[in-house]
C-alpha cells in the first residue's frame, strides 16, 4: 500500500488559518451600506442596456468607437513616453553672488523653505563658504542641501544643519586621508576601503545629527558618493574579482 505523506501543521500556522478563516467570513457577512447598495443597483441597470458587438474580441483594427479617449478627455495633448514632474531641488550656483536660492523659480514662494531663503539664513550659508543653495561650489566640498539632510525649518534648525555639514565634510576629509595613507582596516573582509571608512569616521558624525536626517539613506548615499569622487575608487568590492 502506497504511504501518503502528510504535510504537519505547527500550533503557530493553524491560529494563523483560523484568524484568516474568521476574518473571511467576517467579510463574507458584512451588510452593503446605503451607497454601496445604491452602486450596485445602478451597475446592474447600466449592464441592462448594454448591447454585444459581433467579433469585438476579434482583433486587428476593428474597432467599433476608434477614439482614442485620452486625447478626447482633456485639452491637453496626452504626453507620450515617460512623463517626469519637476519637483523643488536645489539647483547648484556657480557663484555666491547670484541671488541663487534653495528651491527653483516655480517653488520659491513654498511656506516650507521660507527659513532657508530668509536673510539670516542665508548669511549664514555665505559665512559657512557655502552658496545660496546650500550647496557648495568647491567639488571637494558638500553643502548642507547635499548632505540629503532635512530643509530646517526655525533659524536654530538651521545653524545645526549648517554646523552638521562642515562637520561632515571634516569628516569626509579625514576618512580620505586615511584611504589614501592606506590607514583603513575594514571590519568585514567582503567590504571596501571606502565603506570601511564611512563606517569608522562617517557614520558617527551622521549618528550625531540624526534628527537632522543626517543619518537617513539619503545621508548615506551622499557620503558614497563623496568618498568616490574624491577618491576615485569603487565603493564596493567586485564579487568575481
Amino acid at each position: 500500500m502506497k504511504k501518503t505523506k502528510v504535510k504537519k501543521i505547527n500550533p503557530q500556522q493553524l491560529r494563523k488559518m483560523i484568524i484568516e478563516e474568521i476574518e473571511t467570513l467576517a467579510y463574507e457577512e458584512q451588510e452593503l451600506t446605503v451607497d454601496q447598495a445604491e452602486s450596485a443597483e445602478l451597475a446592474r441597470e447600466k449592464a441592462e442596456d448594454i448591447e454585444t458587438v459581433e467579433d469585438a474580441w476579434a482583433g486587428g483594427p476593428n474597432l467599433v468607437h476608434a477614439v482614442h479617449w485620452g486625447d478626447e478627455s482633456v485639452d491637453d495633448d496626452v504626453t507620450r513616453g515617460q512623463e517626469i514632474m519637476t519637483i523643488g531641488v536645489a539647483e547648484s550656483s556657480t557663484s555666491k553672488n547670484t541671488g541663487d536660492t534653495l528651491v527653483n523659480e516655480e517653488y520659491k514662494n513654498e511656506p516650507y523653505f521660507a527659513t532657508v531663503r530668509s536673510p539670516e539664513v542665508q548669511e549664514m550659508l555665505l559665512n559657512a563658504g557655502f552658496n545660496l543653495s546650500g550647496e557648495s561650489d568647491d567639488p571637494g566640498v558638500m553643502g548642507p542641501g547635499e548632505w540629503g539632510m532635512f530643509t530646517p525649518q526655525s533659524t536654530e534648525e538651521a545653524e545645526r544643519w549648517i554646523q552638521a555639514a562642515l562637520d561632515l565634510n571634516a569628516a569626509l576629509d579625514k576618512a580620505v586621508e586615511m584611504i589614501e595613507k592606506g590607514q583603513i582596516t575594514p571590519k568585514y573582509s567582503d567590504q571596501s576601503d571606502l565603506q570601511g571608512a564611512y563606517y569608522q569616521i562617517i557614520e558617527p558624525v551622521q549618528f550625531r545629527y540624526s534628527k537632522l536626517g543626517a543619518s537617513d539613506t539619503e545621508g548615506r548615499e551622499a557620503a558614497a558618493f563623496g568618498l568616490e569622487t574624491r577618491t576615485g575608487k569603487e565603493w564596493a568590492l567586485d564579487p568575481y574579482r
